[in-house]
């Protein structure tokens, strides 16, 4: 399948939207860079930093294929606008306080040449907290729209791919949302296509007293309810949405349960995996 040809590679075009978050910054450069991927396009848009963030971005400008730092509307509009000017067949952001994982750009470009009727390629994660401390080993169960939809079993943003034909085929990122915006949009890509799941470990997810999710959760949970509402009024049932939702958190847990996704914060699994050989944020050099 791969040949020492980069026209072999499917190209893959990353954005990482960016304020004010210099001190994680850098690693979540770093872990795109280190992929060595021979088909990249890195784009990053921020949104006028008054931290050392632009200092970070311009040491490694060269190896960065677009970037600007100017005012916007938030995460989702600097998100948007990368997707808008990204040339890959395989299109993804990246948070700057998240990273991804050694060989996550060769996993997801051999998943999409496998898969290539599929909208979403992900895979597991794990969970770092802001000294870079891994604390937890996520797995992913495989996807289910309906308990997505009804049950909130969603795919986990940061360790995602998708295809840039299914992209445009929707109405793309909603900058109307600031919390929920990856829910939405995985709902809206799992309308275009298959959702693949490899189970792999592609990516980190910093978790931080500053983040949104951590920080502000009644805004990220009331934006969760207003992404179901407008997918769930689109479909018609004899069952009130009341009823599916506990149907399908029932199912979630079960599916969970059944696929080994329990428990998350190393449990058996910790004794025989080897993180130091896919996790080394200090002296990370390209």
């Amino acid at each position: 399948m791969y040949k020492n040809n980069d026209e072999k590679y499917p190209k893959i075009s990353i954005v990482t939207p960016s304020f004010n978050q210099g001190q994680y910054l850098e690693h979540t450069i770093l872990s795109v860079l280190n992929q060595k991927y021979p088909n990249l396009e890195y784009i990053v848009i921020d949104g006028g930093s008054t931290d050392n963030s632009i200092e970070i971005i311009k040491k490694y400008k060269k190896d960065i294929s677009y970037w600007v730092s100017e005012p916007d509307r938030g995460q989702a509009d600097a998100i948007r606008k990368g997707f808008a000017i990204a040339k890959g067949e395989i299109i993804a952001w990246l948070n700057s306080d998240d990273m991804y994982l050694p060989n996550s750009f060769n996993v997801a470009a051999k998943s999409f040449l496998k898969n290539p009727d599929a909208s979403i390629i992900y895979g597991d994660y794990i969970k770092v907290d802001n000294k870079d401390k891994c604390i937890a080993l996520r797995r992913q169960p495989s996807f289910d729209y309906h308990t997505c939809l009804y049950g909130y079993l969603t795919v986990m943003q940061p360790a995602s791919f998708f295809s840039r034909e299914a992209y445009m085929k929707t109405e793309g990122i909603d900058i109307t949302f600031n919390y929920a915006l990856d829910y939405d949009i995985i709902v809206k890509l799992a309308q275009q296509g298959r959702v693949v799941h490899v189970k792999e470990y592609l990516a980190a997810f910093r978790l931080h007293t500053t983040s949104k999710s951590v920080a502000d959760k009644s805004n990220f949970f009331a934006e969760d309810l207003r992404v179901r509402y407008k997918h769930q009024k689109c479909h018609h049932t004899k069952y009130g949405l009341a009823a599916l939702f506990r149907i399908y958190q029932s199912y979630a847990i079960m599916k969970m349960l059944f696929e080994g996704c329990f428990p998350s914060r190393f449990g058996w699994e910790k004794k025989g995996y080897k993180l130091n050989s896919i996790y080394k944020p200090e002296g990370i050099t390209i």
